[in-house]
């Protein structure tokens, strides 16, 4: 992305995507797009973790793509919502992350549907991972 695309973008500035870490020219406009779509959606604040959008520890390779971002939303609001409308918006990677205190996001625009929850509580140093959705024959 560069700067003059964010004209496209309602709900987040280039002073956000940078202060994750990411470099703007790293992450791909269409998720942006999608992320502004969904923050429309939900009509709810949705902020990018440090780290969560193409630096970072991450085992999905969309990051590094910049296809993929990691995030949290201010207020209350249902899981399903979450994941219908992430799903009305066209992602297609949908992970749910609790960390013992708050939960976070991990929505992408790969080429199949996955989904998890991530969960890390007490002292561990590494999430636990489980299928959100499983195929009738498992």
């Amino acid at each position: 992305m560069n700067r003059l695309e964010f004209k496209l973008i309602k709900h987040f500035r280039p002073e956000e995507i940078t202060a994750t870490g990411a470099r703007l020219n790293s992450v791909q406009l269409e998720l942006l797009l999608k992320y502004d779509e969904f923050r429309e959606a939900i009509g709810l604040p949705v902020f990018f973790v440090p780290n969560g959008l193409t630096t970072g520890d991450h085992k999905s390779p969309y990051h590094k793509a910049g296809l993929a971002g990691d995030c949290i939303i201010k207020g209350a609001i249902n899981h399903q919502t979450v994941f219908r409308t992430a799903l009305g918006c066209g992602f297609k990677g949908i992970g749910f992350y609790w960390n013992g205190k708050l939960f976070s996001f991990h929505l992408d625009i790969g080429d199949d549907y996955r989904f998890w929850k991530g969960i890390k509580t007490g002292t561990q140093k590494t999430w636990a991972y489980n299928e959100l959705v499983r195929p009738p024959n498992e």
